[in-house]
């Protein structure tokens, strides 16, 4: 095994730290006002530029300016404007945030364990800049990232240490601020995304909703006050206060056997109250389309792998929002009960809830435990370039990378190829993957790459590279007509990865 690594879910609206003891994973418990939990609300509250409060204490402190859903402004190239003059970038935001995460670990006392070293995870589909700025955050805050791990691999891990028989699974990992979802082959030791896709819509979206729904009732009862709805939630202050109450109630109508909650604060304005009950079959009526588009992602994912939905085996679920009863018992019914995954096969303590068994846990365990035992990232399907084929008519397929290859960060790719058409003054770079050679002879299109050439240019060469982002950095050129890296440099991010299952990791569970 390698050295221990925390693994860390920054999430959009929580953030979760697991490690592995030896012997078991283990979810690192944060004590804050709510008592002991094992997620940090991914806040950070700020008086004028300076931070003061993280977590839960940035949500309920008076009088700071509060900074949340901080993961989706790291590809921003400018400062995020705090107000009275103040603005900071939010690459410094996060890195007060990690350094935060950094103390709340070092002093919970796991065994002399320290954060120095950590595994952390993104979306399929978080930018590059974002991945990159993630990455410097952390390493700002003294935190050395070992690894970077999509979402649904991650997920997937605590499924696939439990389960070698062959089959096709799928994940749905649905937190505050994103829906991943992939299909996932376990095979001969291997565990292979073959089609993943997303929405940039979660939790923190319901929570939104209910706080609307309470301000626009909030508005009938005292319509002689001269803000909107909409102007009270965008306030920096008291609309993340509304928001707040608003998820609160949320995880009140998740809990079993509970119908109602109440979306109250006295004091909201001065002389005026807010007071809003939120029925739970109106909570559903309210996202049941965001559901229905999410497990349509979901079908349709699994419709481009090919696979009918009746063998896709396990389905599991993973992040915050699939712990809302309406998301667990539509997907019941689309697949059956005996296939959906609502508990880790985890049992590392003896009371019954035990945080390892939770699904909102599953990213951040999975991030630990594939880094500790050095699962090693691999492609699942060929990636290359469609080039004009030798009889003149149909395209054909050039992989630069092969199935089941392991990734080399070290070793760049340098190929060249031959000019078809140089009249227009651009090389087209058509960049595809393949799933499957007989299914997918040409390859699937994913990205064209435009190359400068000049017009009696011949051939033009070609880097590809992958970084420790997961990302495939390309750069083309003609000979007679050099393009400058800037004017060709493309990113490619969402690729289809997988893992080989550690043979000392296998079997070491009992599901």
């Amino acid at each position: 095994m390698t050295d221990t690594a925390f693994g860390i879910d920054f999430g959009t609206t929580n953030t979760r730290i697991a490690y592995f003891d030896g012997e078991k994973p283990i979810m690192v418990p944060v004590f804050d006002g709510r008592g002991r939990e094992y997620s940090i609300p991914s806040v950070v509250g700020y008086i004028n530029d300076e931070p003061v409060a993280f977590g839960h204490e940035a949500l309920t402190l008076e009088d700071v300016i509060r900074v949340a859903s901080i993961k989706w402004e790291l590809d921003r190239e400018t400062p995020l404007d705090l107000g009275n003059g103040y603005d900071i970038y939010p690459i410094d935001i996060v890195t007060a945030f990690f350094r935060y995460i950094k103390d709340v670990v070092n002093q919970a006392e796991l065994q002399e364990r320290e954060l120095k070293k950590a595994a952390i995870t993104v979306p399929v589909k978080f930018p590059y800049r974002s991945r990159e700025n993630l990455c410097k955050a952390c390493e700002n805050a003294g935190i050395e990232i070992v690894d970077i791990f999509q979402e649904p691999v991650a997920a997937l891990y605590c499924h696939a240490l439990c389960n070698q028989h062959a089959d096709t699974a799928a994940v749905f990992d649905w937190g505050g601020g994103t829906l991943d979802v992939a299909t996932v082959k376990i095979d001969d030791g291997r565990a292979q995304i073959q089609v993943q896709d997303g929405q940039k819509v979660g939790g923190d979206d319901f929570d939104r909703i209910i706080a609307m729904q309470g301000l626009i009732q909030f508005k009938k009862d005292y319509p002689d006050i001269p803000l909107s709805p909409e102007d009270i939630l965008e306030h920096p202050r008291k609309g993340s206060e509304i928001l707040l109450l608003a998820e609160a109630a949320k995880r009140r109508l998740n809990a079993p056997n509970r119908s109602r909650a109440l979306l109250s604060r006295i004091g909201f304005l001065p002389d005026y109250d807010i007071e809003f009950e939120v029925r739970r079959e109106d909570f559903e009526e309210w996202v049941d389309p965001y559901i229905e588009r999410g497990i349509n992602c979901l079908l349709r994912t699994i419709k481009n792998t090919g696979v009918a939905n009746s063998l896709i085996n396990p389905v599991l679920l993973s992040g915050g929002t699939c712990n809302i009863p309406l998301v667990k018992e539509r997907l019941q019914q689309e697949f059956g009960p005996d296939v959906i995954i609502t508990n880790l096969p985890f049992d590392s303590r003896n009371d019954r809830q035990a945080p390892e068994t939770d699904v909102s846990n599953a990213t951040a365990i999975g991030a630990a435990l594939l880094s500790v035992f050095g699962a090693e990232p691999i492609f699942s399907s060929d990636i290359g370039i469609r080039t004009a084929g030798s009889n003149g008519f149909e395209d054909a397929f050039y992989p630069i990378f092969k199935k089941n290859e392991l990734l080399d960060f070290e070793n760049p790719k340098q190929e060249r190829f031959f000019v078809t058409n140089t009249q227009t003054g651009v090389a087209r770079l058509l960049i595809c993957d393949r799933l499957e050679q007989d299914m997918q002879p040409q390859g699937l299109l994913r990205r064209i790459v435009p190359i400068p050439i000049d017009k009696k240019e011949t051939w033009i060469e070609v880097d590809f590279a992958l970084t420790q982002h997961l990302g495939l950095r390309i750069h083309g050129s003609g000979q007679i007509a050099r393009a400058s890296r800037e004017e060709t440099e493309m990113f490619i991010h969402e690729l289809n990865l997988g893992f080989n299952i550690p043979e000392d990791s296998r079997g070491l569970f009992n599901s």
